[in-house]
């Protein structure tokens, strides 16, 4: 059953699944910037192009601590998405008991139904 057919996955609305995909896009695209900024000013691309000035813009004016953070963030905001995708595959791709594998309320909440 695709995501727009559904009004929650893993016990999380739709519409809200939409804002966690966006931010996870917007911080996987800030840690990336950062990290190949980082890489090109302090080492170079193919020995060409290091620059303290580009390894002072690497930070975008945010703390190291903040990047870690953040770095942490687009990690959980990753693995919230596979888990969604995956199980959005199986119900797809599989008959799986002609049912859902997560209707909704939550992940675990199936394995509670009385059969």
């Amino acid at each position: 059953m695709a995501a727009e057919e559904r009004k929650k996955y893993l016990g999380i609305k739709v519409e809200t699944w939409d804002k966690i995909e966006l931010a996870s896009m917007g911080v996987v695209v800030a840690t990336s910037l950062r990290s190949a900024l980082d890489v090109v000013g302090s080492r170079g691309l193919f020995g060409y192009g290091k620059s303290k000035t580009l390894v002072k813009a690497s930070r975008l004016g945010i703390k190291k601590s903040t990047w870690n953070e953040l770095t942490t963030l687009s990690t959980v905001l990753g693995v919230m998405i596979l888990l969604k995708s995956g199980v959005d595959l199986l119900e797809r791709k599989t008959n799986i008991l002609n049912k859902e594998i997560s209707p909704g309320q939550g992940l675990f909440v199936y394995s509670q139904i009385p059969r």
